[in-house]
């Protein structure tokens, strides 16, 4: 997830300790912020389990921004069987489609509640 318009006093840490305090898995945060920029982003890491609730304006203080993070793409040693450096529990970009698309279906259950 990419989060934007964030005051420049926030600190990672202020990030970490609201994600936390609503009960999110964090895996891992990072600042984005370039030197002109007069807010911060950071791209946040979530578990898979999360997503949906943390895509909510409700879930974020006023005036944060917030959407799906695609990350640049990688070169990638095709000829390898190690996939193991990708963890089952956070979204790709593929993954986080597939789980809009199930957000939108009408059988689909709020499991975070």
């Amino acid at each position: 997830m990419f989060l934007f318009n964030v005051s420049r006093e926030t600190t990672r840490a202020d990030i970490s300790e609201h994600i936390r305090d609503q009960g999110v898995n964090l895996i891992d945060i990072e600042e984005c912020t370039k030197p002109h920029n007069k807010s911060k982003c950071f791209a946040i890491e979530i578990s898979a389990s999360h997503f949906r609730q943390t895509m909510n304006e409700y879930f974020w203080p006023k005036d944060v921004g917030f959407r799906p993070f695609y990350p640049a793409k990688e070169k990638r040693n095709y000829g390898s069987d190690d996939d193991s450096a990708m963890s089952n529990d956070t979204v790709t970009s593929s993954e986080l489609a597939r789980l809009v698309e199930m957000s939108d279906r009408d059988d689909f259950t709020n499991s975070y509640s």
